[in-house]
């Protein structure tokens, strides 16, 4: 985001009250809901710096999940499901005044569109689906280290615990590395991880759709991977470009990213929902 780009604050109650969450709205044109990763935020998105959001020609609802960034910290970890969260990003959307939209997100929030896609298709106007997370027969094991990283939350020893895992070959790129300290840390470098046990554990009980329901999205759909991470595998964002029908797979190497905003622009371009 730009210096000279008017941002709009509110927040959203969701649920029944369970929650309320930050939400910044930029930009003119199609309405764009973008949900950030597990343990990120919209500050710590635009530290990160992969995505300038002025540039893709959208009217762009971004949200800070539950019990992350500027939302309220809801201490329950069944409100973390994916499924959940779809349907905090769609009462976002709908608070938004856009009944239909493109939605999409990052890791945890590309789950939760690829789940908001399947509770309400008729809203769905397309998909940006941005590094896919593990899911289905390959689940498991990131299950387990999502239960370690959400005792180590409760602890205040996520910080540690998270730098000392065996980083899988090659490393995050520095976007992804400072996505995480800053989800981490605040602004003073206080340490402010309880708050994430929740999510964490949401997230270890958490999965995407079956195969054959994800197989029944018909929207638009652009799928953004890269090579050689572990907690979101080439394999996945492969599967989903081959069931789903209407699906472009675009996979980068190492850090080069640098082409993903222009991307995403081109793909709101040609969908440009009609705005209800």
């Amino acid at each position: 985001m730009t210096d000279h780009d008017t941002v709009q604050s509110t927040s959203v109650e969701v649920g029944d009250g369970d929650a309320r969450l930050a939400v910044e709205l930029s930009g003119t044109g199609p309405p764009f809901v973008w949900g950030h990763a597990l343990m990120s935020s919209m500050s710590a998105e635009d530290r990160a710096g992969v995505f300038d959001w002025s540039g893709i020609g959208a009217r762009t609802i971004r949200y800070d999940a539950r019990s992350h960034g500027r939302s309220s910290v809801d201490p329950r970890a069944e409100h973390h499901r994916w499924e959940v969260l779809a349907d905090d990003m769609l009462e976002v959307a709908t608070a938004a005044d856009a009944p239909s939209a493109i939605f999409g997100g990052g890791s945890m929030g590309a789950a939760t569109a690829i789940w908001a896609s399947c509770r309400s298709p008729e809203r769905v106007q397309g998909l940006v689906l941005a590094i896919p997370p593990t899911a289905w027969d390959a689940r498991e094991r990131q299950r387990r280290v999502y239960r370690l990283l959400g005792t180590a939350a409760a602890t205040r020893l996520l910080l540690p615990i998270t730098m000392s895992l065996r980083l899988p070959r090659p490393r995050p790129t520095p976007a992804t590395r400072a996505a995480l300290t800053d989800a981490v840390l605040d602004d003073a470098g206080r340490r402010r991880t309880p708050h994430l046990a929740p999510p964490l554990r949401g997230a270890a009980m958490s999965d995407l759709p079956p195969v054959e329901d994800i197989a029944l999205i018909d929207a638009p759909t652009l799928i953004l991977a890269w090579r050689g991470d572990r907690s979101h595998p080439l394999s996945v964002a492969r599967t989903l470009a081959s069931v789903m029908p209407r699906a472009e797979l675009v996979v980068a190497d190492g850090d080069d990213l640098r082409d993903w905003p222009d991307r995403v622009a081109s793909f709101v371009s040609l969908v440009s929902p009609t705005r209800g």
